[in-house]
C-alpha cells in the first residue's frame, strides 16, 4: 500500500489493548468508522468484553485476546452464518507493545460483511 493511501484504509483499523486500570479487560483504543458499531458496543472507550450478542463477544475475546497472549500475527478468514445467510470476512491481527517485552496491544484490520448481512445482524438483535 502507498503511504498515500493509507487514510483511506484507516476506517478498517481498531487498536485493542489490554488494561488493568480504570478496569481491566481489552480496551478499544481506537475504532475506525468501517468497524465502530454501537449496536454491538465496538466504539472507541469500549471493552470487548461488553460485547453483545454473547457469541460475538466470546468470538472477539477469544481471537483477539488470544492474538495478544501469543504475541503473534494472524490472518484470519472468518465464516458465519446467521438466519441462513453464509457470509465471511477477513480479519489482520498485529502485535503492539506500549513498551516492553510483551504483546499488550494489537492492531485489527477488518473487511467486513456487506451492509445487508449487518443490518439483518442488527435486527436479530432488536428481536432478542
Amino acid at each position: 500500500m502507498r503511504p498515500e493511501n493509507f487514510a483511506t484504509a484507516l476506517q478498517h483499523i481498531a487498536i485493542v489493548e489490554r488494561t488493568t486500570a480504570p478496569r481491566a479487560g481489552l480496551r478499544i483504543r481506537l475504532c475506525g468508522a468501517d468497524m465502530e458499531n454501537k449496536d454491538f458496543g465496538i466504539v472507541r472507550g469500549g471493552y470487548l468484553e461488553d460485547v453483545v450478542p454473547p457469541w460475538y463477544r466470546d468470538h472477539v475475546l477469544a481471537e483477539i485476546g488470544g492474538a495478544i497472549a501469543r504475541g503473534v500475527p494472524l490472518h484470519q478468514r472468518v465464516e458465519a452464518e446467521l438466519d441462513g445467510l453464509s457470509f465471511t470476512f477477513t480479519r489482520l491481527l498485529l502485535p503492539l507493545t506500549s513498551g516492553g517485552p510483551a504483546c499488550d496491544m494489537m492492531i485489527v484490520a477488518t473487511m467486513r460483511p456487506s451492509d445487508h448481512v449487518v443490518n439483518a445482524m442488527r435486527a436479530r438483535m432488536s428481536l432478542a
